[in-house]
């Protein structure tokens, strides 16, 4: 079967992992995976998908970028009777299956492992991705819930853009205000770095909790070196390799999940170690 992965962009860590998967998977099942990357672009990802035909693949994955934006293609593609899978956000309606990150309880757990190291009505900053990703609004949505639960205050929300440097110069210029807070949350690990950049270039003592999102290498490396404390391990790898399994079940006519939802945990030095 010749599959086309249609996802974000090929440099970031957390897609390499799923990349990983997908290959791991179609070599397994002996097929042929050929990756397209729009570079973050969600217009780009639009035309490539609406160019599939002239490639003619057997089965498409997709990660969108806005998924509103291809909800149209993808229905097309799926009324021709090709197997379209989604991965890390939700379309059922517009693909025969999703499969996703367990978004919500990864937001819980984040605020949840705040809560247990901080005291009541601690200071939180939320370094914020862009707009338009569900799998992350479903994770800001469980993470801010949890926080008024545990009374917790999110003194400020930073826009991080997915970018390590800009979260750096804008979490730098947080800190010299000075404010009172105690921990950080970032809805990815890459942001999350930018805090640490941050936080070790104006040497704040004590440091604030920080907290990220995906488990990349990196940011496991920063939490067995004591520069971050926690981040919600996400397993792109297996999210890559169940979509896979469900386009091989589609194609051969057996039955298949339409929602499958991969399980996260928290990783901190006791569980690095």
């Amino acid at each position: 079967m010749n599959i086309h992965y249609y996802l974000p962009v090929l440099d970031n860590p957390f897609w390499k992992e799923v990349v990983g998967g997908v290959k791991a998977e179609s070599a397994n099942l002996h097929h042929y995976i050929k990756t397209i990357s729009a570079n973050d672009d969600s217009g780009i990802q639009l035309g490539q998908l609406q160019a599939y035909a002239q490639e003619n693949p057997d089965a498409i994955l997709v990660s969108p970028i806005q998924a509103d934006k291809i909800t149209g293609i993808c229905k097309e593609i799926m009324s021709r009777n090709i197997p379209i899978v989604s991965i890390d956000q939700h379309m059922i309606g517009f693909v025969h299956s999703s499969v996703m990150s367990g978004n919500l309880t990864g937001g819980i757990g984040a605020a949840k492992y705040i809560g247990d190291h901080m005291k009541t009505g601690s200071g939180v900053v939320l370094i914020k991705a862009p707009q338009g990703y569900e799998n992350i609004a479903l994770r800001r949505k469980s993470f801010v819930n949890e926080c008024k639960r545990l009374n917790l205050q999110i003194i400020r929300e930073i826009e991080g853009e997915f970018d390590r440097a800009t979260v750096r110069k804008r979490m730098e210029g947080f800190l010299d205000e000075r404010a009172g807070f105690a921990a950080v949350f970032a809805e990815n690990d890459v942001m999350a770095l930018g805090v640490v950049d941050a936080v070790m270039a104006r040497a704040i003592s004590p440091r604030p909790l920080i907290v990220g999102y995906d488990g990349i290498p990196e940011a496991r490396e920063c939490i067995l070196n004591r520069q971050m404390d926690a981040t919600v391990q996400q397993n792109p790898a297996e999210m890559g390799k169940k979509a896979v399994s469900i386009l091989n079940k589609i194609k051969k006519g057996l039955d298949y999940e339409e929602t499958v939802s991969i399980s996260t945990h928290m990783l901190t030095i006791d569980t690095l170690k």
